[in-house]
């Protein structure tokens, strides 16, 4: 069998030009299937870096979409993104990369020497004041950095104008809050004499009052409730005690009589509240458009919280002394206990893992609307700016399906170019062959030589072809080559096994 293969390789080094076939067909293949490795490699590496590192931005808007600032959005809503224990099935804090909040309070500092804004944020990325595009520079003291803003320490960041107002590197801030006023209603003594008025756990409303000489009743009012009398001068924007009478016409249950009552509305306004903290300055902040104290968003929360435990008891202490102030027994004071709002003016996140962006979409919808909704679960729109990253991982994965396509193609014609290459090239060789076997050459080493024939041609065409790609591609994984030689391979022992069967009678006849 040795004999026979170098018999082959010799006759086709004679062969010359011919020969030269075989390693050009391979070389080709092997350049084909390489670039086509390159090109899938490079695809592959733009989709995953796309995937993670272009980032994708959900931002809450009000419904209009106009505003995603000052949109006041409660903690609740900000637990959905921000509490990892929330066992709400609408929790998004598994999406959630990097949380943008920010929470501004008009304060003073320095003891009251200048006015400013304290912004709490958990991102730089939450004010605009802070971008590095507008020439703004923060620069953190020694031991400190961006990831501050995501504690609960006491500390800030300011521009290098507040300084003069530190006292051994802390800075005094005040906040100051109004109480609600108190809205006290009751009949005008001047065209209801003697009139009452009271209500009950249900909200009703009754009006006692004297229907004739000696004769009193009293009646639930139709069309008047405790909360739509207070919500009929809520809001009203009172800097003074202020007192105006309202007449309102009320008809009685089971009666058609109609009673006209004059109600008086006297307002006392709130109190003012204030509390302090101190920060430490970690770092300032140069070249910003404006002066404003930053500091960690929960900072800021626990203390509005802190704040909030003070405001509440004023407010109940202004009620216990109007109710004590009340001269005539069933005259009502009128005023819900407030909190102050423990919100954020805004919030937007970057999603954790682009390949989630469906699954994030579903579960966001339930609570929040597009912008412009018919209804929303929540009184926000959300807009996730992802149409940049479709246009780019779009392209990548059509390009990628064609790829994966024409590689097994490609494999397939290995196949086919093979067997027709050595079929063709020994098709002229018939008779050499019935020679070969006649003189006692066994059937399984004209195979072999056959085969070790093209074998050595196309290893010399493959190698050929992996060095120019390796030089190209800098890179080569050897995995495609090796199936496209096999493939290319198998087309050649088809061949071989035809040339191996080859019939000596025929041919010799054929010859004749």
């Amino acid at each position: 069998m040795f004999f026979t293969i170098m018999y082959f390789l010799k006759r086709a080094i004679r062969e010359g030009a011919k020969s030269l076939a075989v390693p050009l067909l391979a070389f080709t293949l092997i350049v084909l299937i390489n670039t086509l490795g390159g090109i899938k490699e490079w695809l592959d590496f733009e989709y995953n870096n796309t995937m993670d590192n272009h980032p994708i931005i959900a931002e809450l808007s009000d419904l209009s979409g106009d505003n995603t600032d000052n949109l006041s959005i409660e903690l609740e809503t900000i637990n959905l993104f921000a509490d990892p224990d929330s066992d709400s099935a609408l929790s998004l804090y598994g999406f959630t990369g990097e949380l943008i909040l920010k929470r501004s309070l008009d304060v003073t500092i320095g003891g009251g020497q200048k006015e400013t804004t304290l912004a709490g944020i958990l991102s730089v990325a939450a004010e605009d004041n802070l971008d590095p595009e507008t020439g703004a520079v923060i620069t953190y003291f020694e031991g400190y950095d961006k990831n501050i803003f995501t504690t609960k320490q006491l500390v800030c960041v300011a521009g290098e104008e507040i300084l003069p107002f530190l006292e051994d590197g802390k800075l005094s801030v005040t906040a100051s809050v109004k109480t609600k006023g108190l809205y006290d209603f009751y009949p005008d003594p001047e065209f209801n004499p003697g009139a009452r008025l009271g209500w009950d756990m249900s909200d009703r409303m009754y009006l006692t009052h004297e229907i004739e000489e000696g004769v009193w009743t009293t009646n639930p009012i139709l069309g008047l409730s405790y909360s739509s009398l207070f919500a009929a001068f809520d809001g009203i924007d009172l800097n003074e005690e202020y007192k105006v009478t309202w007449p309102l016409t009320v008809s009685f249950t089971g009666s058609t009589d109609v009673y006209l009552l004059y109600l008086v509305l006297q307002y006392t306004p709130g109190e003012i509240l204030s509390s302090d903290m101190s920060l430490t300055v970690i770092g300032t902040v140069s070249n910003a458009e404006e002066s404003i104290v930053y500091c960690p968003f929960w900072t800021v929360l626990d203390f509005l919280e802190e704040l909030n435990v003070e405001y509440i008891d004023m407010q109940m202490k202004q009620l216990e002394e109007a109710d004590h102030n009340i001269s005539e027994p069933g005259r009502p004071v009128f005023n819900y206990i407030d909190n102050l709002p423990i919100t954020s003016n805004q919030l937007s996140i970057v999603l954790s893992d682009n390949r989630e962006l469906v699954e994030f979409k579903e579960l966001a919808s339930l609570s929040f609307s597009r912008v412009r909704p018919v209804r929303s679960t929540l009184p926000y729109a959300m807009t996730i700016y992802d149409s940049t990253f479709y246009e780019t991982i779009e392209p990548l994965l059509q390009n990628t399906i064609l790829v994966d396509i024409a590689i097994p193609i490609v494999y397939v014609i290995a196949v086919s170019v093979g067997f027709l290459a050595s079929t063709l090239l020994t098709r002229q060789r018939k008779s050499e062959f019935a020679v070969m076997r006649s003189v006692g050459i066994h059937r399984r080493d004209v195979f072999f030589g056959v085969f070790s024939e093209q074998l050595i041609l196309s290893l010399i065409g493959a190698f050929l072809g992996c060095a120019l790609t390796l030089l190209i591609f800098r890179d080569l994984l050897f995995e495609r080559p090796a199936i496209l030689l096999g493939c290319y391979l198998l087309g050649t022992i088809f061949a071989a096994i035809r040339v191996a069967g080859t019939n000596v009678l025929k041919v010799m006849k054929e010859k004749e």
